[in-house]
């Protein structure tokens, strides 16, 4: 074979190899990927499907506990200043 040929054939043959490996264990990579994600994204998806509903009910339960907390701030204001009003001796005359 003369040598011009080989020049170009080495390479070429050599960059032929490497992508030929490349795509083989990127198909690899892929494969197990899709596997992993096959077999345990159900799972991990019920799961955190079970952690958002009792987040969900934990802010209810903490709504429900402020408006509570709220409405007894309000009487206790209410009582306080009905309070300091029957106090101060210049409102009665």
């Amino acid at each position: 074979m003369p040598p011009e040929i080989l020049e170009f054939v080495g390479p070429l043959l050599g960059m032929l190899a490497f992508g030929t490996f490349t795509l083989i264990g990127f198909k690899m990579w892929l494969s197990y990927k899709t596997a992993r994600l096959g077999s345990g994204g159900g799972e991990d998806v019920k799961r955190l499907q079970e952690v958002v509903e009792t987040l969900h009910e934990q802010m209810l339960a903490l709504r429900e506990e402020h408006a509570e907390l709220h409405d007894r701030l309000d009487f206790a204001e209410r009582l306080l200043t009905k309070q300091q009003h029957e106090a101060l001796p210049g409102d009665r005359q």
